[in-house]
């Protein structure tokens, strides 16, 4: 068995030093570029683009429109008026029922 397992190793090795490097094609490398550039480039179709600009605008102006009118807002103080009628009263005050039964 150990004599079957040199051999094997002696023949991979032996069969190694007979192997020479591959020379490349002359345009190799320029092909691999160009196919890399293809896979990156991102195909957008030309009258999408014109939408893209104002779209992109129009999503940035509403959105600081909306952070300023939650900052105004937000800031603004309520103002709160304790009144000293009973919630009753405020009602029939506010509609000029009398609380008079007849």
């Amino acid at each position: 068995m150990e004599n079957k397992q040199s051999y094997n190793a002696e023949e991979i090795i032996s069969s190694i030093n007979g192997i020479e490097r591959a020379e490349p094609d002359y345009f190799l490398l320029t092909r691999l570029k160009q196919r890399i550039k293809n896979n990156e480039r991102i195909s957008i179709p030309p009258g999408f683009k014109k939408i893209l600009v104002p779209l992109y605008a129009c999503l940035v102006f509403f959105i600081i429109m909306n952070m300023l009118s939650y900052l105004h807002f937000n800031n603004s103080k309520a103002q709160t008026v304790q009144s000293k009628q009973s919630p009753e009263d405020a009602f029939a005050g506010e509609y000029n029922l009398d609380t008079t039964v007849y």
